[in-house]
Formats: C-alpha cells, structure tokens, sequence
C-alpha cells in the first residue's frame, strides 16, 4: 500500500485503526510494521469478525480487533488511551474524524486518508485546531493511486483541552441525513 511508504512508524509503538472496515489500511500496515501493535476497530460485529479471519490467516500476531463504536470506548475507558497514532480511511467529516480520534492520543498523530477535497478540508479544519488541542502539520497527495489520495496529518498537543467534550459532542451529533428522507445519519 502507498501509505505505508510515507509512513515513519517507531518500533513498539501502538497505533489504531479506526474503522477499519475489511481491514484497510489496518492490516496492510500490520503486515508492514511486524514491529508495531495495531488495533482495529469497527462498530460493525460482521467486519471484526471477518478481520480476525484475515489476520489469523496472514499470521499477524501484532493485530487486535475490537468490536465497538469509538464515542463509546473513549467515554468508557477501556484503556484505550495513550495510543502514538491512529490512522482513518473515509469514516466521517474530517472535523468528527479528528473529534473521534482526539481521545486516543495525547501527543500522538491523527492520519486521515482522504480523495481530491483533502486540501479543503483540512482548511476548514483550522478553525477547531484550538478547540481539539491539534495541529494540521500536512497534507500531501500519494502518487500512483487509482484515485486521488491524500493524507492529512495532525498532531495531538497533551491531553485533550478543557472543553474538549463539548465540542466533540457538537461535532458527533447525529444529522439529519437529507438523501434518507430526513431521518438521523448517526454514523460516526
């Protein structure tokens, strides 16, 4: 996968994969960081189960699933903290990505893989810096993929800034979703 060649990973660092889906990018960059726990996430019992299956098939012993919706796992506190980064592909806005992510690092980095908007939206992403206690720090294209794609890297600044939790409510409110007749798009 290009991403994992733009990627700089240290050795026993943790990162996440969220929603993870199928497994991409989580389990390419399993494969291409034997030397960094992975942990993939999904909201959808159906995918994790499929991931364990992929992972147990490629032998990767530096990959964990787990089965919930992110909101849920930081408010819980499962442990899941203290993470050096955590890594998305197409799960939401990029304004509910970074509010998604934001709780699982301190001065970790976020990476949103993203299509031809990804300058524009990291743009619009500027004005919440402060309020999610992160910095845009790049957006660049990847050659050589089928479509345009772009990583938009941020970086976490200490532990989440006071206020944090009310502005990460604003941003992971359900929608009214026009293209479903009005009814609540309540995907991350």
């Amino acid at each position: 996968m290009l991403v994992a060649r733009q990627l700089q990973l240290s050795v026993g660092a943790r990162w996440m994969d969220l929603g993870t889906g199928g497994g991409l990018p989580g389990l390419v960059l399993a494969a291409a960081f034997p030397s960094v726990w992975w942990t993939l996430i999904d909201a959808r019992a159906k995918k994790i189960a499929q991931v364990d299956a992929f992972a147990s098939t490629l032998g990767l012993r530096n990959v964990q699933t787990c089965h919930a919706r992110a909101e849920h796992l930081w408010s819980q506190k499962h442990g899941y903290v203290g993470f050096d980064g955590v890594i998305s592909r197409a799960v939401a806005s990029l304004e509910r990505t970074a509010a998604l992510s934001r709780p699982f690092i301190t001065n970790g980095e976020i990476i949103a893989i993203r299509g031809a908007d990804a300058p524009a939206q990291a743009r619009a992403l500027d004005r919440l810096t402060d309020e999610l206690g992160l910095t845009v720090h790049d957006v660049q294209s990847i050659d050589g993929t089928i479509r345009p794609t772009w990583l938009i890297r941020m970086r976490g600044h200490g532990p989440p800034p006071p206020g944090f939790s009310k502005i990460r409510r604003r941003l992971l409110r359900p929608r009214l979703d026009p293209s479903r007749g009005g009814t609540r798009d309540d995907s991350p």
